[in-house]
């Protein structure tokens, strides 16, 4: 843009971002630092070329680019807005404080080989779950793979795709290229418009090549001379440049490198679990119809292998399902992928699961009896199922009960009812009251765990005063506790601390509780928990679970993150439905809580205001009465205020990006809502 146009492509965006300063310019746009006015926080502000603006027709790529807007993954940064102003297109993304991995690959040019796969792996799960909602990258380059502190986060997805659909044949007129030649599949390049995700799994492979070789897998004088050697020839082998990358390595590159689509894997995960898995590989004919198939020996294995082994058990419950899985079967050697068996679990109206507040759902330590909160949703209680039979047993004294917790020994069980933190145990008994402030709570070797916002304590099993063992520390941006895990030997636990660093405000934390000291893991999740195999398992907040190899001596993580689940439901407050066994039975939920919302008079007569289910909380109505204000969505994360009119009907979103908790002012006019954004 000239000044004058960027003075007017300021002036009309005033109200909603103040551009700071320009900070990168590509082929097809100018990237702005931004502030985000409505809601505080720095933006990346992306102005595509005035001259696409021509070929382009700006109702049908603002259509296109929304479609990114719906995903949601921790290596993916999310589209916040799009629109045009003073006749420019424009979207915007967080900024992300750090630098690309061009950049890094600039400064080092090759990466240490643990480094590479670990991005590699992250990107390809971020890709995957973006093939799996319909959307392709068909850019995959290492200027958009973002680095904060260390973690990739891949950026502009589906934006090449949207102007591919926005400006059909028209874009290749313009001279733009959509897909950088290091980086393109021959398909890509030949000009196919119906490419698949298998395409982004092409430049996936050539990203990780570059990292582990220092080059991309072809190069050349000029960008014709690039394509012309992807149809051509093939890459040098990785291992002659550089003998230390393991074999099984290898033969993934050069198969997700493979110049005919159906000779690459089918999906980015595939590619993932190939790097991550040293066993036997073969690599595919080339398109040139030489016979290069090969067998690789396994590595020998440098750690102990993750893996998981799925065991499903599900049952449609008002939009919900229950599942359990036996998980974290753990290898001191390769071995290949077990067979996954699911099943049923039938629960009856009587006994069904209730989508009550906090955790619903616990395992006993030797995984063979699961606890949860169970019958009508106005009531309820608790109940008892042990996992070898078909029946579901209430326990006596657990009405209303919710977030049940198994003692060490599976005997008794810790739960939360009208605000107070019981014991109970199951062979018989009146519940005892433990402390008269129920919260998010464990039961260790040393007593039970609990927190309570600013602070965590240790209460005695068997009753007694409660003893603060940590409390929030704002110079070091530990603003409050919840979901404590006590580690072995009972001198630390795992918790989530709330904390003003990085991209999200929940990291993964260790308390010393001997004298309360809080390390911050630097790991965005919550609800972590200890597994006696040496791993660690937390979610994600929009509901993806990972697992980590952690050091219970040195109080510290290593290895890479593994996606080991997707779709759990992760709550306000942080509560994640998920529960573990020490021999890796993981029980968790999926779906989405769905609800109505009603006007309820006096007499207890309640009107819809709402009748269309979903993910509806904290309902609040406007001083005057005529409109609602409400949450909608599944997770903090993922959660926007939206205004009902209740004369109209109409349902307005009122945030995007996050905004939750809403409450108005005593004139009506405004609204206060909390979001989870702290970039």
């Amino acid at each position: 843009m000239t000044a004058s146009e960027l003075s007017g492509f300021r002036s009309e965006l005033a109200s909603r971002y103040t551009i700071e300063r320009e900070i990168g310019r590509g082929g097809m746009a100018t990237v702005y630092l931004a502030h985000d006015v409505r809601h505080s926080r720095r933006v990346a502000l992306k102005v595509l070329d005035p001259e696409l603006k021509v070929v382009l027709g700006k109702e049908r790529f603002l259509t296109e680019i929304r479609v990114t807007a719906n995903l949601h993954h921790p290596h993916l940064l999310p589209l916040y807005d799009s629109g045009e102003a003073d006749g420019q297109l424009f979207y915007v993304m967080p900024f992300v404080d750090g630098e690309s991995l061009r950049d890094r690959l600039n400064r080092e040019k090759q990466l240490p080989v643990d480094d590479a796969i670990r991005i590699a792996t992250a990107v390809g799960h971020a890709v995957d779950h973006a093939h799996r909602h319909g959307v392709i990258h068909r850019d995959l380059k290492p200027e958009n793979i973002l680095l904060h502190e260390g973690e990739p986060f891949v950026a502009d997805f589906g934006i090449a795709l949207a102007l591919t659909r926005a400006g059909g044949t028209r874009i290749t007129r313009t001279g733009f290229s959509l897909g950088t030649p290091q980086y393109t599949s021959p398909e890509q390049a030949a000009g196919d418009r119906e490419v698949d995700g298998r395409t982004d799994v092409y430049a996936l492979g050539a990203v990780l090549y570059e990292m582990l070789t220092g080059d991309p897998p072809h190069t050349g004088s000029t960008a014709q001379a690039i394509i012309a050697k992807v149809f051509t020839d093939e890459p040098r082998p990785v291992r002659l440049c550089r003998p230390s990358v393991p074999q099984h390595v290898e033969a993934a590159v050069e198969r997700a490198l493979a110049k005919v689509p159906g000779d690459r894997f089918a999906t980015a995960l595939d590619f993932v679990d190939a790097l991550r898995t040293p066993s036997p590989a073969v690599v595919s004919p080339s398109k040139a119809g030489l016979e290069r198939s090969k067998t690789v020996d396994a590595a020998p294995p440098r750690a102990r292998g993750l893996r998981v082994h799925p065991w499903y058990a599900a049952a449609s419950i008002a939009f919900l399902a229950l599942a359990a899985v036996v998980a974290l079967a753990l290898r001191d050697r390769p071995a290949p992928r077990a067979r996954v068996v699911r099943y049923e679990l039938a629960l009856s109206d009587s006994v069904r699961l209730r989508t009550a507040d906090g955790v619903t759902i616990a395992l006993s330590r030797d995984g063979s009896k699961l606890a949860y909160a169970g019958g009508p949703e106005s009531g309820g209680q608790l109940f008892i199922r042990d996992l070898g039979t078909l029946v579901s047993i209430p326990i006596r004294g657990t009405e209303r009960g919710r977030t049940p917790v198994f003692s060490p020994d599976g005997r008794s069980l810790l739960f939360t009812v009208d605000g107070k933190l019981k014991r109970v145990e199951l062979d018989g008994g009146t519940p005892v009251t433990l402390s008269d402030s129920g919260s998010s709570a464990s039961w260790g070797e040393t007593g039970i765990l609990a927190a309570r916002g600013p602070s965590m304590y240790l209460i005695p099993a068997a009753g007694g005063p409660a003893r603060r063992i940590a409390a929030t520390d704002t110079a070091r941006g530990v603003l409050g506790f919840s979901w404590p895990h006590p580690l072995p030997g009972g001198k630390a636990a795992l918790v989530t601390i709330a904390t003003s660093a990085g991209l999200r405000r929940t990291h993964i934390g260790v308390v010393r509780l001997s004298d309360g000291a809080v390390t911050d893991l630097g790991i965005s999740g919550v609800s972590p928990r200890y597994l006696p195999t040496g791993h660690i398992i937390f979610a994600a907040r929009e509901g993806t679970i990972y697992g980590m190899a952690f050091d219970v001596r040195r109080l510290r993580v290593s290895g890479p993150m593994v996606p080991l689940l997707e779709d759990v439901v992760v709550k306000n407050g942080n509560a994640t439905e998920v529960a573990v066994s020490d021999e890796g039975t993981l029980v968790y939920r999926t779906g989405k809580f769905m609800r109505r919302v009603l006007l309820v008079d006096r007499r207890g007569v309640g009107t819809p205001l709402l009748a269309e289910p979903r993910e509806y909380t904290f309902p609040m109505l406007s001083p005057d009465g005529t409109r609602l204000a409400v949450t909608i969505g599944s997770s903090t994360i993922t959660s926007d205020t939206w205004v009902f009119d209740t004369r109209t009907g109409a349902l307005t979103r009122l945030t995007r990006g996050g905004g939750e908790r809403p409450e108005w002012t005593p004139d009506g006019r405004s609204i206060v809502t909390v979001s989870s954004d702290s970039s």
